[in-house]
């Protein structure tokens, strides 16, 4: 009689990190294409409007931080830690480009949202996640 060896657990992000991750890593891939398309070229960008009073440089680093979370958030989809505080950098980063550009501080902060929902959606996994 052959005995099996206890199958590993599988780890499992769930369906609600899994759906921030996914809404996540569609939203920083319109942010980006969004903000660099309006360095590139202001005329034929969504964000015309906002182009003309942001100085390009703000769109250039918003533009990029966009990008850095797509990565962020493909490393948390590969259980590594430090996507997390990836995504919390870059809100860091953001919230400092925001109030240089003349953004309240009200509406700075809610670009900590984001981090904040995915930081208690991946609470209960956080054992999961390598450190490294």
């Amino acid at each position: 009689m052959e005995t099996s060896k206890p199958s590993a657990r599988v780890k499992q992000h769930g369906v609600w990190l899994m759906a921030w991750l996914v809404l996540t890593l569609i939203a920083n891939a319109i942010a980006a294409v969004a903000n660099l398309g309006a360095v590139l070229s202001p005329q034929a960008s969504p964000l015309q409007a906002i182009a003309d009073i942001t100085p390009s440089w703000a769109l250039l680093v918003l533009g990029l931080a966009g990008v850095a979370n797509i990565v962020f958030v493909i490393v948390l989809f590969r259980w590594k830690l430090w996507g997390l505080y990836g995504i919390i950098g870059v809100a860091v980063l953001a919230f400092i480009v925001n109030l240089v550009v003349g953004i309240d501080i009200v509406r700075s902060l809610t670009g900590f949202l984001g981090p904040a929902i995915l930081y208690f959606l991946m609470k209960p996994r956080l054992a999961l996640f390598e450190s490294r």
